[in-house]
């Protein structure tokens, strides 16, 4: 969103928020950020080749998508009010659905220590690192993956 780019800019990152297929296409970024879009997009895989067109080498792509099964979903009350309904998602993702997504668009999934949905308490951050860690979102899925083409394996983030 607007707020968290100009954070960022604030602090010196050039963040760009304009849609990728307006960008000139010589362009290369360290990191392009696909924050829940994947769930609302006809063509999943064609969006991730196009994003990653954009990596540099070294380049990651970091998407985040809601996460067909959220333990969530099983309590009624959050249910109605957060799940997903046909109208606004066209797809549905579950950590292995991703990584398959990202696997067919020529990239190589990765996993982000920390990176999760948990709750504020240390102890479910640190359970959901572990489940994360382990291949199992219980809630949303944030998920990582670099380039599979040589000279685009420098630094990882595990």
């Amino acid at each position: 969103d607007a707020s968290r780019a100009a954070s960022c800019q604030d602090a010196g990152l050039d963040v760009r928020t304009t849609p990728l297929e307006l960008l000139p296409a010589d362009l290369k970024f360290d990191l392009v950020v696909i924050d829940n879009v994947l769930e609302h997009v006809i063509d999943p895989v064609g969006l991730l080749n196009t994003a990653q067109a954009f990596l540099g080498d070294g380049g990651r792509l970091v998407v985040v998508v809601p996460n067909r099964k959220d333990i969530r979903s099983h309590v009624p009350s959050w249910s109605r009010k957060h799940l997903w309904t046909p109208r606004v998602h066209v797809n549905y993702f579950t950590g292995a659905t991703l990584k398959d997504a990202l696997v067919r668009s020529g990239l190589e999934p990765e996993h982000v220590p920390g990176a999760t949905f948990a709750g504020t308490g240390s102890l479910s951050r640190r359970l959901v690192g572990y489940l994360n860690g382990a291949g199992i979102y219980p809630f949303g899925i944030y998920m990582a993956a670099k380039l599979n083409r040589p000279g685009s394996d420098e630094d990882s983030f595990s």
